[in-house]
């Protein structure tokens, strides 16, 4: 059990408005003058007992766990490596902080600059055999046909798993932990990375040397970047699960870095170049548009020497990547041979070779000529199909599909299929249309003057071409810019922004509202009170379920330095060595509803607990940041004056 005798939680400019600061020395009361501020906690609360370990010293201080704010104290590491771990694709990249201007980006298993798939193949037993293109080949060319392989298994982290632990789930029907699949991923790479950055060096570093940046969508939640964390410690790159050696980077503003690094192409040069042409005030959009998720920020410029940005609202986007345009190819197919040949050729070495020359076509594909002249159709390599089902039975199919749907598609003898340009556009047009029709709505509300389209997705050509006519019709004045290269603008720029001193971003926006759990004392006349129980604890009696105190508001603006403190916290029992409260996150309320009062309402979710060292006859504070790319917290013990890490410990099954 814990209680907290004149508890008390400062808000540094941020103070949710379902609490006020009281006149008293500035103590935080409810809103409602008949429930107390003292609290404390049983089974069913938010402070939870822990058992002293031995080991612990008389004064109740956790030895060796002396830390700077926010994280560890830590060397300068003297390299910075990054990765871009994608939906559909994967890559990496690094510089020696001794040469910043000097960034190297590789693809994990190649020695060109750029990525490969995110596919990662386990044996029956789950044991690591092979990730990226290889694990492709492996599984459908080599009689891997017993392993697993996993493809588009991040988007997993963005899915309701019923309150289950996530899992991933292979071609073959079989399953593994999420956090294992993404463990053994990271580690391929941080091994690939290693090699590279050790192959000029006289004496080898070890991972533990090197400050990592893992990317992330700005629109994942807390638990889902605790996972990645908790994948990195696994995976070997951190030597401790708090380390400040990993830097998580939200993508968006991974690639606004980048932009701002890079002189932008030719085609977009009348916009001038990069951030350079922003002025104080001006207001901009990143769309990252990936594999699996489209994420989109909207930045205020507050300065530019150096560059200072603040978040104008939260980040948003959804599940319009370039993987649902594979999705409409795939679909097309099956119309085309049948269902019975199509579940028979998809899990045919044959399938990988026909969507590998789909991926080309898809990103070369340019429907600038919108005539539906057969001089202008589309090739797309389909000989391993035409292989599979013979040559004939494709020819009849074709003709089939064209008396059925009114097309014009041809096959050729050489292995080729004509698609005429419109009906290429179709595969495009659904998913493009949801991003154009979210960006449109977003620059309704936040009017920018600038748009940076970038990620593996902006290098389609009728994905530039939509994004740019469409927003300019709508926004004269409106500039588009596509960089070179925007597939490696998030990688480039997570590299950058682990080697800078300071954050660029000065202040951003509430993802969501955040809260944690305390007991009120209990009042028979509410019936809010009654309708949930009572328990009793240190003599006293509370109401069973905590009410839910919030800290931040979704859509609060947040300094980067912003903390909120909470004070006076001490256990009960002789024999505790911590207390722990839970956090929660709400869904948005509906305007026509109160605020959020207690834990057990609906849009309530517990994201996991945060522990404060302290003994019996002691005090705690602790302090908590939601202005980072990760909720950080740091306690200290009131008593002894010691500093360390709070861990927040995430519970993955809330997903």
């Amino acid at each position: 059990f814990a209680l907290i005798r004149g508890h008390s939680w400062d808000s540094c400019k941020v103070v949710p408005s379902s609490v006020h600061v009281g006149a008293n020395h500035g103590v935080l009361s409810t809103g409602t003058p008949s429930l107390p501020t003292g609290v404390c906690t049983s089974s069913q609360a938010s402070m939870s007992a822990q058992k002293r370990p031995r080991e612990d010293s008389e004064d109740g201080s956790l030895q060796g766990s002396k830390r700077a704010l926010f994280g560890q104290q830590e060397t300068e590491a003297p390299v910075v490596c990054a990765m871009d771990f994608g939906t559909a694709r994967t890559g990496y990249a690094f510089a020696f902080t001794q040469k910043p201007e000097e960034i190297q980006v590789h693809m994990p298993g190649g020695q060109e600059a750029g990525k490969t798939n995110t596919s990662l193949l386990l044996d029956p037993r789950g044991n690591f055999l092979a990730f990226g293109s290889k694990a492709r080949v492996d599984y459908y060319m080599h009689d891997e046909k017993g392993g697993m392989l996993f493809e588009k298994f991040k988007m997993r982290l963005n899915d309701n798993h019923n309150g289950a632990e996530p899992s991933a789930q292979a071609l073959n029907g079989r399953s593994q932990l999420l956090l294992k699949v993404i463990t053994q991923s990271l580690n391929y790479v941080k091994e690939e990375a290693m090699a590279k950055i050790n192959r000029s060096q006289v004496d080898a570093m070890s991972a533990h040397d090197i400050k990592w940046i893992v990317t992330v969508p700005a629109i994942w939640s807390p638990v889902a970047k605790g996972m990645m964390r908790k994948a990195a410690f696994d995976a070997g790159m951190i030597s401790d699960p708090n380390s400040n050696k990993l830097g998580v980077c939200l993508e968006p503003e991974a690639a606004c870095m980048a932009c701002e690094d890079q002189r932008m192409s030719e085609e977009s040069a009348q916009s001038a170049n990069s951030l350079q042409i922003l002025k104080n005030g001006d207001k901009f959009m990143v769309l990252d548009c990936g594999g699996g998720t489209v994420d989109i920020t909207v930045h205020r410029v507050e300065g530019t020497t150096p560059l200072r940005l603040s978040e104008v609202c939260e980040p948003s986007g959804g599940p319009w990547g370039s993987t649902f345009v594979d999705d409409g190819f795939e679909q097309f197919l099956e119309k085309l041979v049948g269902s019975e040949s199509w579940g028979r050729f998809k899990p045919s070495s044959s399938w990988v070779e026909v969507m590998e020359a789909w991926e080309k076509t898809k990103h070369q594909f340019d429907p600038s000529d919108l005539s539906d002249d057969p001089a202008n159709s589309q090739r797309i390599i389909i000989a391993p199909l035409a292989l599979f089902l013979g040559g004939d039975a494709l020819q009849n199919s074709v003709h089939r599909y064209n008396e059925a749907h009114g097309s014009s598609i041809e096959y050729n003898r050489r292995g080729y299929l004509m698609i005429p340009v419109l009906q290429m556009q179709t595969f495009f047009t659904k998913v493009i249309n949801k991003i154009v029709a979210h960006v449109k709505d977003l620059i309704i509300a936040n009017p920018v003057s600038y748009v940076y389209l970038v990620g593996g997705f902006a290098e389609s050509k009728m994905l530039q071409m939509r994004v740019k006519i469409d927003l300019q019709l709508a926004n004269p004045g409106l500039h588009v810019i596509v960089p070179m290269r925007p597939q490696l603008m998030v990688v480039t720029g997570a590299v950058l922004f682990g080697l800078q001193k300071g954050s660029a971003i000065q202040s951003r926006v509430a993802r969501s509202t955040y809260g944690y759990g305390a007991l009120i004392r209990y009042d028979a006349s509410n019936p809010e009170h009654t309708r949930r129980g009572t328990q009793k604890c240190d003599g006293k009696t509370y109401v069973a379920v905590c009410q839910f105190m919030c800290l931040v508001e979704q859509g609060s603006k947040i300094q980067v330095s912003d903390t909120h403190t909470g004070r006076g916290l001490r256990p009960v029992s002789v024999d505790q060595t911590s207390v722990t409260f839970k956090l929660y996150s709400a869904l948005p309320r509906d305007p026509y509803r109160p605020r959020h009062k207690f834990v057990d309402e609906v849009g309530i979710t517990c994201i996991g607990q945060v522990s404060v060292p302290c003994i019996h006859g002691q005090t705690s504070e602790i302090a908590m940041s939601f202005g980072n790319t990760e909720i950080k917290a740091k306690a200290k013990n009131e008593t002894t004056g010691i500093e360390c890490q709070a861990d927040i410990k995430y519970d993955f099954s809330s997903l």
